[in-house]
């Protein structure tokens, strides 16, 4: 199955074939086009000699098909059956079978055992049945030239890429089918034929029974993404498919019907064909409509018959079937299956996307994968995808190819005056291919192939140049989806026709002008650029600046130059770099000058009773008190410096003179006292001392290198004395303090031990220090007197 020497082609195929590659006069003769629909076997429309070389300068990245599977067995046996029992039923009346009649009808039998008997292979996933819809050996042979031809158009491509080793991958994608699958094989096997060396690009293994895999399901099992795309028809879930349907069941098929079973061309030309089955007088018994359908079913068998001509035990001579077509007839039958493949295969409508509008997303990844290896963002080189017509045959309408882009105007119906032919459109093996290349400018360019023939995209898209089969692959972004319309301002840039002519980002200050040749390289003295869209270089940012260049000899075109706009006063973090550096500032002095508020202290006293009459007159008492000042933070730009300052203050004087209290009691009296203290404003002038600290600088450097000058910023804490009023609560706290020593000098009778002292009779206490006889007798004097208050 996988492999099968070509034998020979039918007289009928190599006329078709001289025909479509316009060979000799008889290619203005209508009569020699493939004439057999979407049975027809395959020709190509052209050679790898015919392919137009790229433009100076561009390499090819990619290349990619969209084919449908080889030349197949029938898909049933109905048609075969019926033409047996026509032929037989005119056998049972004497004479009425025509010697080609009896023929046929033996070898009518033998085509449907031979169908019967395609061969199954349990090695596919899912396994291949055999039988009916199976892949010929003509379909097998069909692929396998087809890949050797795709290899010998791009021989330069797949030479640099198997040199390259497997940083370049070749992949399959095929419908379920096994007939499609099959088809992938055999191309492989023409890539493996034509260069060995591409093996493991493809993961080709000629010992294994199936020696790619098909790409129907990956590796977790389920069915590939790629896989279902080649059966998008089906698929049910898809927003696009109730409309897809219903473009199938138009009331304009009906329509379409009706007028050719009344077309006298067809009418003749089946009692054409039937009369060399028929003796005239049995003919004659049939009707119109019994001798089109009869007619019908003897041109199908015909047509698959054909597609069988290399199996083991076909007629050296060819088939018996041959002889009762002609190409006129075969015209006339094809226009009858037409109306039904039109509304199957083809475009529809006019104005109308609904009966190719489901095939959107296959589309996009077609696109998405050159864009992705084009800008190296794939490792595959080869994207190769195996399907059915009632894919194809979308897909062509979908890209407007020439040869498929003929729907039907308003309110009318697919006629024989169509050019639309699914011989030429859907024929087994019918193929789509693409090659990309690619320039040193970043340009990609996409030729497409219609069965292997250079054809345009269609009138929406523009090509590099007037008769090109070339086009960006912007431009394809902008034309090819559909609703979109391109401006083709991407369609021709200049960079294409001068190969050393390219770009370069270049970066521009916020606010300057743009020269119009930067970033413009191996641009020539005689070239002259037009800025078409400027820079905007009024706010930074990414930006694009288009040019047109014109180079003498050559068509003037557009350059798109990536311009980077920044701020130059502000460094773009592109490097950063980190110092450290040891900073010593003197500050200048600082004067601070504060007003406290007032502050008032409330002290509850709670003395010892006191019983008895007592007359008291209270001598003055004066109290000094030191006070130290906390240290005050102060915060003085622009340099950190910290300078601790202790200052202490004059001690203020507070003296009271009690009033004489004559009492006979005995009482316990609270004494609650309130003192309101107002501070004097008070100016400390700081002078800080030299601080030496450590200054970390972050900074960002521009692709242009700024220098950039840290200011520093420095910290200084000064130390203060507090506020006066802090003290009036420690005042309180010290007569309270002192009250209570004095409690305890009197019960220890310390008066009595301190005078012993101050006589110089100490030796008892030899851990105290000798005191001075007048310094204790006065203070023996102060605490007689506090004992008395």
């Amino acid at each position: 199955m996988f492999r099968s020497p070509l034998r020979r082609r039918t007289t009928a195929l190599l006329v078709a074939a001289a025909t479509i590659l316009g060979a000799g006069p008889a290619a203005a003769d209508e009569t020699t086009v493939p004439q057999y629909g979407f049975k027809n076997q395959y020709i190509p429309m052209g050679t790898p000699a015919e392919a137009t070389t790229p433009p100076d300068g561009f390499e090819q990245v990619y290349t990619m098909v969209l084919g449908r599977h080889g030349s197949r067995g029938a898909s049933s046996s109905s048609r075969f059956k019926n033409t047996m029992k026509y032929l037989r039923k005119a056998q049972d009346q004497p004479g009425a079978l025509t010697p080609l009649g009896e023929q046929v009808l033996a070898e009518i039998d033998q085509i449907l055992q031979m169908t019967r008997n395609l061969p199954a292979n349990d090695h596919l996933t899912p396994p291949e049945e055999g039988g009916y819809g199976t892949l010929t050996t003509l379909g097998a042979r069909e692929w396998q030239a087809i890949g050797q031809r795709n290899y010998e158009r791009n021989r330069n491509f797949y030479t640099r890429i198997a040199a390259a080793g497997e940083n370049d991958r070749l992949r399959y994608h095929s419908s379920p089918r096994g007939r499609s699958q099959f088809s992938g094989v055999n191309f492989a096997i023409g890539l493996h034929d034509s260069d060995a060396a591409l093996d493991p690009l493809m993961g080709y293994d000629a010992s294994a029974p199936v020696p790619i895999d098909t790409g129907v399901f990956g590796p977790d099992g389920e069915q590939t993404p790629q896989s279902k795309l080649m059966i998008e028809y089906k698929n049910k879930e898809s927003l696009d498919y109730p409309a897809y349907k219903a473009s199938q069941d138009l009331p304009d098929e009906k329509q379409a019907g009706e007028a050719s079973h009344n077309d006298p061309a067809v009418i003749s030309a089946a009692r054409e064909i039937l009369g060399h089955l028929y003796s005239p007088e049995y003919l004659a018994t049939l009707d119109d409509e019994d001798a089109i359908s009869q007619a019908h079913q003897f041109y199908s068998v015909n047509g698959y018959a054909r597609l069988l001509t290399e199996e083991a035990g076909a007629p050296a001579e060819g088939w018996a079937t041959e002889k009762y077509m002609t190409q006129r007839t075969a015209r006339e039958m094809r226009y009858l299956y037409e109306v039904h493949d039109f509304y199957t295969f083809g475009p529809g409508r006019e104005g109308s996307s609904d009966s190719y509008r489901i095939y959107d997303p296959l589309i996009r990844l077609m696109l998405k994968d050159v864009d992705d290896r084009a800008n190296g963002a794939s490792e595959v080189a080869g994207n190769f995808y195996f399907t059915h017509g009632e894919t194809l045959g979308p897909v062509e309408s979908y890209l407007q190819i020439p040869q498929a882009n003929h729907p039907t105007p308003p309110g009318s119906f697919f006629d024989k005056d169509n050019a639309w032919n699914s011989s030429v459109t859907v024929p087994m093996a019918a193929n789509i291919q693409w090659d990309a290349f690619r320039n040193k400018a970043g340009i990609t360019l996409v030729r497409m192939l219609f069965n292997e023939k250079e054809t345009p995209f269609g009138p929406k898209c523009q090509s590099i140049a007037d008769g090109s089969p070339f086009y960006t692959l912007n431009e394809l972004n902008a034309c090819v989806p559909l609703d979109s319309v391109s401006d083709h301002s991407e369609a021709r840039p200049a960079a294409i026709w001068a190969p050393g002519l390219s770009t370069k980002p270049v970066s521009v200050c916020e606010g300057e002008p743009l020269d119009p040749k930067a970033g413009i390289t191996g641009l020539s003295d005689d070239a002259t650029v037009e800025v078409v869209t400027p820079a905007d270089t009024s706010t930074a940012g990414e930006k694009e600046q288009q040019v047109n260049v014109t180079v003498p000899g050559a068509e003037t075109g557009k350059l798109t130059v990536p311009v980077s706009v920044v701020k130059c006063s502000t460094e773009t973090s592109t490097t950063t770099v980190t110092s450290t550096s040891i900073v010593t500032e003197i500050a200048d002095p600082v004067t601070v000058t504060e007003t406290p508020e007032p502050v008032t202290s409330v002290t509850t006293e709670v003395p010892d009773p006191v019983t008895g009459t007592v007359t008291t007159t209270p001598s003055p008492v004066t109290t000094t008190v030191t006070t130290t000042r906390e240290p005050v933070t102060v915060t003085v730009q622009p340099s950190p410096t910290t300078v601790t300052e202790t200052q202490t203050l004059t001690p203020p004087t507070v003296t009271g003179t009690p009033a004489t209290v004559p009492t006979t009691v005995t009482e316990t009296t609270t004494v609650l006292t309130t003192t309101t203290v107002r501070p004097e404003p008070t100016t400390v002038t700081a002078t800080p001392a030299s601080a030496t600290g450590t200054v970390t600088v972050t900074e960002t450097v521009a692709p242009g290198t700024t220098t950039v000058t840290a200011e520093p910023t420095a910290t200084a804490t000064t130390t203060e004395s507090p506020r006066p009023t802090d003290s009036v609560p420690a005042v309180t706290g010290i007569v309270a303090i002192l009250r209570s020593i004095l409690a305890v000098l009197t019960n220890l009778n310390l008066p009595t031990t301190l005078g012993g002292l101050s006589s110089g009779n100490n030796t008892g206490h030899l851990f105290l220090p000798k005191f001075n006889g007048g310094a204790l007798e006065a203070l023996l004097a102060a605490i007689r007197s506090w004992r008395n208050l």
